[in-house]
């Protein structure tokens, strides 16, 4: 392969990671690792430790926490995130998508 082709595939390597950083949240839990689509695109929160998460850590992080509850992963917010706050983040993305709450 010359170099024209190893640029060629650092290219689409290289944009299929900034595809995945901008699309999915790495989450790391108890279980392991966990890959969860993103409501909005960017690259915040691309990775997150939610092993040591309270109640502060998701109200910083609401749309890792938006995104667990659409992809019906709520679970992984584990006891520290309270039944209110779950059901703002609930109004909040039903409120994103278009939906009436």
């Amino acid at each position: 392969m010359g170099r024209l082709g190893a640029f060629v595939w650092g290219v689409v390597i290289g944009g299929a990671l900034v595809y995945g950083a901008m699309s999915y949240h790495v989450i790391n839990t108890q279980d392991g690792l966990k890959v969860v689509p993103k409501v909005t695109a960017g690259f915040a929160d691309t990775y997150v430790d939610i092993r040591g998460f309270g109640l502060d850590d998701w109200t910083r992080h609401r749309a890792l926490a938006m995104a667990l509850i659409k992809a019906d992963k709520a679970e992984l917010m584990g006891e520290t995130a309270s039944l209110p706050l779950r059901e703002t983040l609930e109004g909040w993305l039903k409120g994103f998508q278009g939906e009436n709450p």
